[in-house]
């Protein structure tokens, strides 16, 4: 659910943008395109996914090791939906102050 919301996120937004992840583990990659591989996550932009993080806190949402997100069994609708609202908020401001490019 939340790797969908994300994915929706980037396509209302129009952003250059990969979710990746397995489970209940997500991570958003500020790239053009499909990240593959370490190679390829490592390349997106690594500023971006930082500020993202680091905004984030505001809103009281932690990323383990400031890159991945994961949901346990107490995580329940309203938490993966303010999540994704506070994302889809930080992700607006960074587009707003030109961080992020357009998906091509």
């Amino acid at each position: 659910m939340a790797r969908t919301g994300l994915r929706d996120i980037v396509e209302d937004l129009d952003i250059a943008a990969d979710v990746t992840g397995l489970g209940s583990l997500f991570h958003i990659h500020f790239t053009a395109g499909k990240v593959r591989s370490a190679r390829d996550a490592e390349d997106a932009n690594q500023r971006a996914t930082l500020i993202l993080h680091e905004r984030l806190l505001n809103h009281g949402i932690h990323f383990y090791a400031g890159r991945l997100g994961f949901l346990s069994g107490v995580h329940g609708g309203d938490d993966i939906g303010y999540t994704l609202n506070s994302i889809r908020a930080v992700i607006e401001e960074l587009q707003a102050e030109g961080l992020l490019t357009k998906n091509q």
